[in-house]
């Protein structure tokens, strides 16, 4: 059996080769494709504390427009009555996909 070669120092190339391929630009994303599961974790624990804590999310609620800028509630169905969480609308609506339920939009804000 060969003994394996010494470790040695690497040269100032080697250096700069190994330090120049860790900034690669990151791979293209199709935005056709699927998110895979484990990017909505957070919000899958959102939704699995809600339950656990004895609640129900019910539903969506974006319910105000103000300075270019969207304000949303999920509404939670628990035994103290109903719930409301101000949320980021990003948040709102991935909680609502994940839960199955419906997302509304006051009619101040449609214009209605």
């Amino acid at each position: 059996m060969e003994s394996p070669e010494p470790i040695r120092p690497a040269t100032e190339t080697e250096v700069e080769t190994e330090f120049d391929s860790n900034f690669e630009s990151p791979p293209e994303v199709d935005a056709d494709e699927p998110i895979a599961p484990d990017e909505n974790a957070f919000h899958d624990v959102i939704v699995q504390s809600i339950t656990a804590l004895g609640g129900v999310v019910q539903d969506v609620l974006f319910n105000d427009l103000r300075d270019f800028t969207y304000y949303a509630k999920v509404r939670i169905q628990h035994r103290s009555g109903l719930v409301e969480l101000d949320v980021r609308p990003s948040d709102a609506l991935n909680v609502a996909v994940i839960a199955g339920v419906p997302v509304f939009i006051a009619e101040r804000i449609l214009g209605v």
